[in-house]
């Protein structure tokens, strides 16, 4: 079956089973019919759905009276949220608003193990010894550093102009090390696995109470996140000239690895959508060590429905589903589960 043939398949699908939901909704709730039906189509975010052919729930959802009346009230509440949307942007604005991201300039690092780090088949990681040399394709495509204790500078150079401290190099060490939680993207101290390198971006909260700031907080920080934080503090920005000659921007940058992170993950899940086999060689080729912070390396999409929740004012959907072009796709979010609700719930109160 083709892929054209299996999506014409499944849009008649949701065409009877949105036939069949609609009336029953409007019965009760007629200005509201139109958009609960949508949500029972299939979002993909939120409980209503995991998979967009989700039969057995759709079925449910005509057959069961009860379990209808139950969905129609959940989505009453999301719908409501909507509403907080506002509130929202206000609130992760002000979590970002302290946020400086330097490039590291210089580290010295003590007792470290060198590694490579390779996917095995059932998609567990091994790793060895590495020897060689920081040059190679090998240690850039595949390496790693564990160290008992490390330490460094950044360059002097603001990369965004909210960063107040121009032209002072910022020391950081392990013990500020952090990750971010990705619903209240609070920083949380935790042990640094993996060593950061020369040119890695950080990002952090300066600890301004001594005479010399310094990142009292900080994480190795993806090109996605810079750009998630850019999108949401700046309306508008000189980084922005690409997408802006665009006919639509938003797409521009829904698409690629602007904002989804973790294109061997991304393949890995296309393959799984399509019922592909992952053939070790290119499952080798595709892969990268990533040192970035865990929400990139574990989930596709988180970035991408911030964006759309705090930029757009728009809900994450089946209709939205943020893809590359050309290529095995994969035609559903990729977030932790209930991510959106939780996420608004958090940033509204």
């Amino acid at each position: 079956m083709t892929k054209t043939t299996k999506y014409t398949m499944l849009s008649t699908k949701m065409t009877q089973y949105g036939n069949k939901i609609y009336p029953i909704v409007a019965e009760k709730y007629p200005d509201l019919a139109g958009k609960i039906t949508g949500m029972f189509l299939g979002t993909g975010t939120t409980e209503f759905d995991e998979t967009l052919d989700n039969d057995g729930y759709l079925q449910d959802l005509c057959e069961h009276p009860e379990f209808m009346e139950a969905q129609i009230k959940e989505a009453i509440t999301v719908l409501e949220s909507y509403s907080s949307l506002k509130s929202v942007a206000d609130s992760v604005q002000n979590k970002f608003k302290n946020l400086v991201f330097r490039r590291i300039n210089y580290m010295q690092s003590f007792q470290s193990q060198r590694f490579l780090e390779f996917p095995s088949p059932n998609n567990k990681y091994t790793r060895r010894p590495y020897r060689g040399s920081f040059r190679s394709k090998m240690w850039k495509q595949y390496g790693g550093e564990q160290s008992e204790d490390f330490c460094g500078f950044t360059s002097s150079f603001s990369l965004r102009e909210s960063d107040v401290f121009k032209n002072k190099q910022m020391p950081f060490s392990k013990q500020g090390y952090a990750i971010l939680d990705p619903i209240t993207f609070e920083m949380i101290p935790t042990t640094c696995l993996v060593t950061p390198r020369i040119g890695d971006l950080i990002c952090g909260i300066v600890d301004t109470d001594t005479n010399e700031p310094y990142f009292d907080k900080w994480f190795v920080c993806s090109e996605q996140f810079y750009r998630c934080y850019t999108l949401i503090m700046f309306e508008n920005h000189e980084s922005f000239k690409n997408a802006h000659k665009r006919l639509n921007p938003e797409q521009y940058w829904m698409s690629g690895n602007r904002l989804m992170t973790n294109s061997h993950l991304k393949w890995l899940l296309s393959l799984g959508e399509h019922n592909l086999p992952c053939i070790p060689e290119e499952n080798k080729r595709k892969y990268w060590h990533l040192r970035t912070e865990p929400i990139s390396i574990n989930w596709v999409h988180i970035y991408c429905a911030m964006v759309y929740l705090v930029r757009y004012k728009e809900f994450p959907s089946a209709t939205n589903v943020p893809m590359n072009k050309g290529g095995l796709t994969y035609s559903k979010w990729h977030l932790p589960e209930n991510w959106t609700n939780d996420f608004i719930k958090y940033h509204s109160e």
